[in-house]
Formats: C-alpha cells, sequence, structure tokens
C-alpha cells in the first residue's frame, strides 16, 4: 500500500478548510450585510463591509443577536449603518472600530422596544451628512 506523502495531506487539510470558510469570508469580500433574525451569531475577527445604501453591516432584529470582537466595520451607503439593532435584538462589540462614510448612516442604531448594543474599545468615524455616532 502507497502512503501519501505528508506535504499533499497538509495541502488536501488546508483545501478542505478553505472551502468549509469559505461562506464566511464572502462577507467580507463581496461586501455583505451580515444579519440574524432571532437567532445567535459570534462573528469573527476581520474586515466586514457593505457598500449598499440602507444596509447595515451588523445587523440584528427580532431576537437575534451578534457578537463581534477584533473587527473592523465599514460602511459607505447612505443610511447604511454599522451597526443596527431593532426589535427585542442585541448586539455586543468589544474592540470594534467601526466607520460609516454615508449620508445618515449612523455608527451604531439601536431601535424600538428592548433593543441593546453593548460597546466596548474602538471607536466610531462618521463622515456623512446628518450621520451620528450613536442614534
Amino acid at each position: 500500500m502507497k502512503t501519501v506523502p505528508k506535504i499533499r495531506k497538509h495541502t488536501l487539510v488546508l483545501a478542505i478548510g478553505s472551502a468549509l470558510l469559505a461562506p464566511f469570508a464572502s462577507y467580507a469580500a463581496n461586501g455583505q450585510q451580515i444579519a440574524r433574525n432571532g437567532q445567535h451569531l459570534d462573528v469573527a475577527p476581520g474586515d466586514y463591509a457593505t457598500t449598499s445604501p440602507n444596509m447595515s453591516v451588523l445587523f440584528a432584529l427580532n431576537g437575534g443577536s451578534i457578537t463581534a470582537r477584533d473587527a473592523n466595520v465599514v460602511s459607505t451607503g447612505s443610511n447604511a449603518h454599522g451597526i443596527e439593532a431593532i426589535s427585542n435584538s442585541n448586539v455586543t462589540a468589544t474592540h470594534v472600530s467601526v466607520t460609516t462614510a454615508g449620508a445618515g448612516a449612523s455608527g451604531i442604531l439601536a431601535s424600538q422596544n428592548n433593543t441593546l448594543v453593548k460597546f466596548e474599545g474602538g471607536g466610531i468615524t462618521t463622515t456623512g451628512n446628518a450621520a451620528s455616532a450613536v442614534r
């Protein structure tokens, strides 16, 4: 029986790992929103961005929750908030940098009943017209 050389085993492990992690990498690569509707999500450290209007980067709704740590969050679309929680939802962001550049795009937006955004460490920068750091 022929044995597979060690280098080929490592290549296979990397290929399988890359395939399994590809859906998570697409958030940053494609500029997609990370939303949680009624469920919990732990966001891996990294860079996350959207360019579309009205599309917040981290968005929890309907009892959903998101925990993010050591991340960079960037939105450039109008009314595209960095972190948004609505309707009985919560977001915990630790050592997260939030930057928004669109008109009306707040760094953090929490609205409706029983909603909480906990922000520890990091910073918020907004440059768009009528954009606020926290609303």
